[in-house]
């Protein structure tokens, strides 16, 4: 269930701080989205929980580069491949995931083509911030439901609760979220130096 928790921890990075929002969810949401794509580097912590479990993970982002970290599980992707390392089994799995698997594996891509996979709709907000509704389109979407909640000064995410297909609800909490510079193409890329005794299990 953690990695699950942490496949979808990215959906938090749909906002950015200093942006003027739009009056309707499909603007908020393509105003953020547009511009966490040119920033240079964003790095953040979040809490993730579910049926009582709950997980603290860091996430690094450049583009639609990424990496995770976690107790749990590590993972990085640099544009086309993705490692996923587990302490439990000392085992790295190498894949390239099609556009579909990047959305349960990074959510952003799910905000980033919002338009063509949900329905977006403001919710009644209390004063400073801005919930917004994603309902999926098609019944076969992994993703159900996903309720954002964004300081409305800032878009900066507060809170999300995402429903899947399954019924499960995952709650995802960021406590920091910071803008930085260009970050070497190395820290998406696995390196056995990391984990040298880690088996690589190649599945693509």
């Amino acid at each position: 269930m953690m990695r699950k928790l942490l496949t979808i921890i990215t959906l938090f990075f749909v906002a950015v701080i200093g942006c003027s929002a739009a009056e309707n969810a499909s603007g908020i949401l393509k105003d953020a989205a547009d511009r966490l794509y040119s920033a240079k580097s964003v790095v953040a912590t979040c809490r993730i929980s579910a049926k009582g479990a709950a997980s603290n993970a860091s996430i690094t982002m450049s583009g639609n580069k990424f990496t995770i970290k976690s107790p749990e599980m590590e993972i990085w992707f640099d544009g086309k491949n993705q490692w996923a390392y587990s302490p439990n089994t000392d085992e790295v799995n190498l894949t390239e995931p099609t556009a579909e698997e990047l959305c349960q594996i990074n959510p952003l891509s799910v905000i980033n083509r919002f338009a063509n996979n949900f329905k977006a709709s403001l919710l009644p907000s209390a004063k400073g911030v801005k919930n917004i509704r994603l309902s999926a389109k098609s019944v076969k979407s992994d993703i159900s439901v996903v309720d954002i909640r964004l300081n409305s000064a800032t878009l900066a995410p507060e809170l999300i609760k995402l429903q899947l297909k399954s019924g499960e609800i995952f709650t995802i909490t960021v406590s920091s979220l910071k803008f930085g510079s260009s970050l070497p193409a190395g820290t998406f890329t696995y390196s056995k130096k990391l984990h040298p005794n880690a088996e690589i299990i190649d599945l693509r």
